[in-house]
């Protein structure tokens, strides 16, 4: 009888601190981009040279993010991931450095640059919010 009563309770706090845990880590979505497909710096853009993009984003977390990008247009040339420290809570806009055009990309035209944002909230949850920048160009440094 007493072991039973153990267990009952023993199971009610379990249930008391994963509905605590979820409830307050559990957030959907955990980011939003507002704007995209992001507006860049320029529309021409030399290999090595940073693509800077205008956000306007909201997030409801501060846990930090892994980023994923690729530049893609005839190829794809995936980027090493990033980790990006958690963000202010809250709605803004901002210009931000969100890749270094590769020195061996290829020159060409309507190059995008697409990614995810993925956020580990817990254990059990994870989000994730995608998006890309509008076309732009790189050049060949060797024709000028």
């Amino acid at each position: 009888m007493i072991f039973g009563i153990l267990v009952l309770q023993a199971g009610m706090l379990v249930m008391v601190v994963g509905f605590a845990y979820f409830a307050h880590y559990h957030i959907n979505p955990a980011i939003e981009f507002l704007n995209t497909p992001f507006p860049t710096d320029k529309s021409e853009y030399y290999p090595g040279e940073t693509v800077k993009v205008f956000l306007h984003t909201c997030r409801y977390t501060n846990i930090p993010s892994t980023v994923f990008a690729e530049f893609r247009n005839h190829i794809v040339v995936p980027m090493v991931p990033q980790e990006r420290t958690g963000g202010r809570v809250g709605c803004y806009e901002i210009w931000s450095p969100i890749a270094t055009v590769p020195e061996d990309y290829p020159p060409g035209e309507n190059v995008t640059i697409w990614g995810k944002a993925q956020i580990d909230l817990n254990s059990f949850a994870r989000r994730v919010t995608t998006w890309e920048t509008q076309p732009f160009s790189v050049l060949d440094p060797k024709l000028d």
